[in-house]
């Protein structure tokens, strides 16, 4: 994916929802609109656009995975934008988006594909309706906006190299793997600052990928255990999870306890 070389988006999409969102809202209207206009993607009555984290993050790379994270639930806390998941496999975390009513009006736009030309001034929210134009479509007439250039956001392009080799490279290993899940994504979050607290920080995504696997697992893929066996590991300072014993507190493996021999100078994942 090729980062955004410049910022756009609509003054009075920024007075609705702000400027962090505004920026956010206008690539994901860029996208809604060409899904539309090639037929892709209609659900539930909608058209709709995907994208992982991890890509937006690649898309936007002056913000971090948290910032993209807090940026769209404040796009969904305001109705800018509906979330949806019509992914074929359940385990594709992927989110899918479509603006909400709102955000369609102030582009000028109706669900149907339709631009809202009226002979009167378009009825928006209090504060973007001095934004208006009178008789006209937003879209067409707003001077102050810039079509955004951006290649198709998925599949993302590798990771540069040593971006693996981070603290942001594991951690977007960590949010692409909890997808929608907050509980679990701040779960994950908190583990890997735990291990930072205990002098052994996850240093690659290679580590990060080792321990989900191992989770998955323990857990058997069930949401309830992997949340238990990570609060469990977080609140020992564990270095990795443990399967838990019947009273619920995980067993942490030691040589000769149902767990291989550490060989000498290395370290539990």
């Amino acid at each position: 994916m090729k980062p955004l070389d410049r910022i756009t988006g609509y003054a009075h999409v920024a007075l609705r929802y702000g400027l962090e969102e505004a920026i956010f809202l206008d690539s994901l209207m860029y996208w809604y609109k060409e899904n539309r206009a090639n037929q892709r993607n209609y659900q539930d009555g909608r058209w709709w656009t995907f994208n992982s984290v991890k890509a937006f993050q690649e898309l936007f790379p002056w913000w971090s995975v948290r910032q993209i994270r807090r940026i769209i639930d404040s796009c969904k806390e305001q109705g800018a934008i509906l979330a949806g998941s019509f992914n074929n496999d359940h385990r594709d975390r992927t989110a899918w988006y479509t603006p909400g009513d709102e955000l369609l009006t102030l582009y000028g736009m109706t669900e149907n594909g339709n631009c809202i030309c009226q002979d009167r001034q378009m009825q928006l929210s209090e504060r973007a309706g001095e934004s208006a134009q009178n008789g006209k479509c937003i879209y067409s007439t707003c001077n102050n906006h810039v079509e955004t250039n951006m290649e198709n956001p998925l599949p993302p392009k590798p990771s540069p190299p040593g971006k693996p080799n981070t603290p942001e490279g594991v951690a977007a290993v960590f949010d692409g793997y909890a997808g929608e899940d907050g509980e679990l994504r701040q779960l994950l979050a908190d583990f890997q600052e735990s291990r930072v607290n205990i002098k052994k920080p996850l240093h690659t995504q290679r580590a990060a990928k080792i321990l989900l696997n191992k989770l998955d697992r323990l857990s058997g893929g069930d949401r309830g255990l992997k949340l238990a066996l990570l609060e469990t590991s977080i609140l020992h300072g564990w270095e990795s999870v443990y399967p838990l014993k019947e009273d619920g507190q995980s067993q942490q493996g030691k040589p000769g306890e149902n767990a291989a021999v550490l060989p000498e100078g290395g370290t539990w994942i």
